[in-house]
């Protein structure tokens, strides 16, 4: 059975083909809507487990470490080798080895900044917006925000109240950012305050699941098809697109509770979506790697391309939770209290 997880998987390779290229003309969706789509199940994943599983701040935050970090410095760990190998092989390897080699034209205070924030994603807000050229992972930018909803969520999520006034002021400041800076990513996309208002509608969401939980679901399967089906459609919809964008994001809050009533109990969909997570932080590091040692050699043009880093990230996503997650999971599990 395939359902939440399987969506979320999606949503990666969303993200994986809009940094490789189309397949044969063809894309799962808009990497934007696709990230601010994890926001949103993390919002309702975040708000359950608090709910019904933690019983304290300092455990959720331990797991929540747990399940970001190891992936994400085995991730870090293996660009920095690749960068190493690049440059022992060939001497000249495009942007890893040129961000090694630039490391040079910054300040001191520049580089502790620099690698601190390598290591423990915080900072690289302050990285980003100074110096982005420098940072290794760069799709990593997501994560800080999931960091930061991570640290306010266990203190609001059973504060309705706070929660309206929360997702209020953060559409404010959204509207003031849109309209200041309508041609700057950082702002439009990296703002956490403004971005805030993604994962609260993950609350949301969690909210309407505990109205229909006892229901039952016959339909889950229709819900999988309709929210994949928005998200590659989303682009060929002739309605403007901002209230595109703000329809797909609503019929989505209703639709995640629906499709997660109707999978909870498949393991099958739950490794699946456990490959979403590596997929995402390390298909950079695959792309990188395949190009200079298979893609450009044997000339495989750019629609294969894509489809070799989906596939190449996949499966280095099956080894890294093989051999680093799941031992981790252990971990995880047995500090839950």
């Amino acid at each position: 059975m395939i359902g939440i997880g399987f969506f979320r998987l999606i949503l990666a390779l969303t993200v994986v083909i809009t940094h490789t290229h189309p397949v044969w003309g063809f894309t799962l969706g808009n990497p934007v809507i696709a990230v601010r789509a994890f926001f949103i199940i993390s919002g309702f994943y975040m708000t359950m487990i608090l709910t019904e599983k933690y019983h304290d701040k300092r455990s959720f935050l331990i797991n929540r470490a747990l399940k970001i970090y190891p992936i994400y410095w085995v991730t870090l760990v293996s660009t920095i080798i690749s960068c190493i190998g690049a440059y022992i092989l060939r001497r000249n390897w495009g942007e890893m080895l040129f961000i090694m080699t630039k490391m040079g034209d910054l300040s001191l205070a520049e580089k502790v900044l620099v690698i601190i924030s390598q290591i423990t994603i915080f900072g690289r807000e302050l990285a980003m917006w100074t110096r982005p050229e420098y940072l290794l992972i760069p799709q990593a930018w997501t994560l800080v925000l999931e960091l930061c909803f991570y640290l306010i969520i266990p203190f609001i999520f059973n504060k309705k109240k706070f929660i309206w006034g929360l997702l209020i002021m953060s559409l404010i400041i959204k509207y003031f950012v849109e309209i200041s800076y309508p041609h700057n990513p950082l702002w439009l996309y990296r703002f956490f305050p403004s971005e805030l208002v993604y994962f609260l509608l993950g609350w949301f969401s969690y909210q309407f699941y505990l109205k229909i939980k006892n229901n039952k679901n016959r339909y889950g399967f229709v819900w999988i098809i309709l929210s994949v089906g928005l998200l590659s459609g989303f682009n060929y919809v002739n309605i403007v697109v901002y209230w595109r964008e703000w329809l797909f994001y609503i019929c989505l809050v209703f639709l995640i509770p629906l499709i997660f009533q109707y999978s909870q109990k498949s393991k099958f969909d739950r490794r699946v979506g456990e490959l979403s997570y590596p997929v995402y932080i390390s298909h950079i590091l695959v792309n990188n790697v395949l190009n200079p040692l298979l893609i450009l050699p044997f000339g495989i043009n750019r629609n294969w391309q894509a489809l070799l880093v989906m596939f190449g990230s996949v499966g280095l996503s099956l080894f890294i939770n093989y051999f680093v997650q799941n031992p981790v999971e252990k971990i995880r599990q047995g500090g839950v209290r």
